[in-house]
């Protein structure tokens, strides 16, 4: 089970990106593409596991939202076991590849058996399109969690993306 302040960090970093949102976006097109998340590793490009969390698609007679029907926290505590587990490599980067990106965040958690301490890791800005993905030396399973929003115009997904990384 994943620990509550683990949940309430996911959930503090979707609200971070919907606000970002807000301020960023060019109203001009609700047309926008969603790109691609890749880890690479020792030059091995690892694709993760994907989860729509949530959208807003601007329909001809005005905004419609369409959550997902399955919210991220349960989705991945439901899912944890079939995410790929990748072995460590000393080069671990993040590429997010799309035009269409408004913002993006990295974190990476400890599995502790029942709980995982999540370590924040900053992205500069949008226009930021790779990160090195720190793994503490602590052997064990580190769980890679990419939060990207896709968006142009007032119409966004927001997605999840996840890997598991074994040191």
């Amino acid at each position: 089970m994943i620990k509550r302040i683990y949940i309430l960090t996911l959930l503090l970093v979707v609200l971070a990106i919907v606000v970002l949102l807000a301020a960023c976006v060019n109203t001009d097109t609700n047309q926008f593409e969603v790109g691609s998340v890749t880890l690479v590793a020792n030059g091995v490009e690892h694709e993760p596991t994907s989860h729509m969390s949530t959208g807003l698609f601007i329909s001809s007679d005005g905004a419609e939202m369409r959550p997902s029907s399955d919210p991220f926290p349960g989705w991945l505590e439901r899912n944890i076991s079939t995410i790929p587990i990748i072995s460590y490599a000393d080069d671990l980067q993040i590429i997010v590849t799309g035009r269409d990106v408004v913002g993006w965040g990295l974190s990476v958690a400890h599995e502790y058996g029942d709980y995982m301490v999540h370590i924040p890791i900053p992205v500069d800005s949008p226009a930021q399109r790779s990160a090195d993905v720190p793994i503490p030396d602590e052997p064990g399973i580190y769980l890679v969690h990419i939060t990207v929003q896709w968006g142009s115009g007032r119409s966004y997904a927001a997605f999840h993306y996840v890997l598991r990384i074994a040191r």
